[in-house]
């Protein structure tokens, strides 16, 4: 008998043992990030801190009654992380003094949360760290990913000690301007209306904010318009020097054909496998399109749902036309096009709306007659040797420069488009392009833009950004200044 009992006891224990386990591990399948509601859903600092609250919501007989669960939000960064102050809850048979979440009905909570702000969070993200215990036994569950972070609007600009090098080398007065973007929830439509037709490109934000601050020191401005177009300054030249991607081999375009199938769509505008994956989607088309997968790639791959005059890209098919059936190389003829039509339609007019938008003359000093005539007959190699770009002009510079600034990459006059989005800009956005008249309807099918919205497309982050942008710049348009002037 007292055999039989020590078995019965044993048996009992090693039930009650798996079904502890058992519950706590169920509790371990069933969380998910859809547990922590985030606010704001991206991250913003605010006077040098970051705050955030956490809704959480813990479903109907997830929470072993004898657990305890401990939360604590996360964020981290390249350089390393920064954590929250923790929540800990409870089951509803603990004795201590945690907040109780009952087994038969779940429940409802808040972790709200301040760190201070610093400049290496501006990329980052915000994860919510589990840790269960349960007979005193911990148990991970792990980190679940619950919002990106950080809008730093006031911060946006480039701390940067390069310039006050040369400043330094020639004892040159050097003044370095901060550009806030306080202001640009009021000022989105203003920037965009005063261009007066839709202009898509999403840099006219900062021209104009940086006209703005350089107004109040001076009254003529040098940019450096033009340089990248006659010294070959994009990074996306350099397979063109290599190699004349819109006259391509059989063999290229059917490998090309095969990477792009297999490649998933990247979410990283200035990685190495986005520049990749870009190139095998341009190498796989033909004519034309080549051209634009290189340049203006907003709706490619969307096109079905465009709704488009087949004659609205006729100048621009000329010029391509031309431009390719001449003996130019790849790089020559890719550098003519985005001359003709980026430079000129896009470029210089962003920067003579911005700075007349503030009564600031600007002038580019690199396309002046005299290199306008001579750069085009310097051979190939003396603008793009190897991977380096604008080779000419960094041996020029290494002549006069400090060498710290001779091989620098290039900088353009980026924003955080896809942050500011689904940011500050959400709402004032959401009523132009989700409105059942919007203007931008007659172009893109309605239910495109919706699932676009409602993230249902299949993108990655940064074009689903500048599709919301140029809808959104059309809708502006329409509205602040065909509508009112008609």
């Amino acid at each position: 008998i007292m055999k039989k009992l020590t078995y019965l006891a044993l048996f009992a224990f090693a039930a009650f043992a798996i079904s502890s386990c058992g519950g706590i591990n169920k509790m371990k399948e069933l969380t998910s990030a859809e547990n922590y509601k985030v606010t704001p859903a991206i991250l913003e600092e605010h006077k040098d801190q970051v705050e955030m609250k956490i809704e959480v919501k813990y479903p109907a007989k997830y929470f072993n009654k004898k657990a305890i669960l401990n939360v604590t939000p996360v964020l981290k960064y390249e350089k390393g992380e920064t954590a929250f102050t923790n929540k800990v809850f409870q089951g509803e048979g603990v004795s201590a003094n945690n907040q109780a979440i009952a087994f038969a009905t779940g429940g409802t909570a808040t972790i709200p949360g301040t760190i201070a702000f610093t400049d290496d969070m501006m990329k980052s993200e915000l994860v919510v760290r589990i840790e269960a215990e349960l007979k005193g036994k911990k148990i991970p569950f792990g980190e679940f990913k619950v919002a990106d972070g950080v809008i730093a609007t006031p911060k946006l600009v480039i701390i940067d000690p390069k310039p006050v090098l040369v400043a330094d080398k020639y004892q040159t007065k050097h003044e370095e301007i901060k550009i806030s973007f306080n202001n640009l929830t009021n000022d989105v439509e203003k920037i965009l209306a005063n261009y007066g037709e839709p202009f898509f490109d999403s840099s006219a934000i900062p021209s104009y904010y940086v006209s703005e601050a350089a107004k109040k020191h001076l009254t003529v401005i040098l940019n450096g318009d033009g340089g990248d177009e006659i010294f070959a300054g994009y990074r996306r030249y350099i397979p063109f020097a290599k190699y004349d991607f819109f006259k391509p081999g059989a063999l290229v375009k059917s490998f090309a054909k095969m990477a792009h199938t297999i490649l998933p769509a990247p979410h990283n505008k200035k990685s190495k496998y986005n520049y990749f994956y870009r190139l095998a989607d341009l190498a796989r088309k033909d004519g034309m399109d080549i051209y634009l997968s290189a340049t203006v790639d907003s709706f490619e791959g969307f096109e079905k749902y465009l709704i488009t005059d087949s004659g609205s890209l006729k100048k621009i098919e000329s010029d391509f036309e031309k431009i390719n059936k001449t003996s130019l190389s790849g790089l020559q003829k890719i550098m003519n096009l985005d001359f003709d039509n980026i430079l000129a339609g896009d470029l210089l007019v962003k920067m003579d709306i911005a700075t007349m938008a503030h009564s600031l003359e600007g002038r580019s000093p690199l396309l002046c007659k005299e290199l306008l005539e001579y750069v085009p007959t310097i051979s190939d190699s003396f603008k793009i040797k190897g991977s380096q770009t604008k080779y000419i002009l960094r041996q020029l510079a290494a002549k006069y420069l400090p060498a710290e600034l001779i091989n620098q990459p290039k900088r353009g006059f980026e924003i955080p488009l896809k942050k500011w989005i689904d940011g500050e800009l959400k709402n004032i956005i959401a009523d132009y392009i989700l409105a059942p008249n919007a203007y931008c309807r007659n172009f893109v099918q309605p239910s495109f833009i919706n699932n676009l919205w409602s993230r249902k497309i299949n993108t990655g982050d940064e074009k689903r950004a500048k599709m919301i942008w140029t809808l959104f710049a059309i809708e502006v348009w329409h509205k602040k200044c065909f509508l009112q002037n008609a």
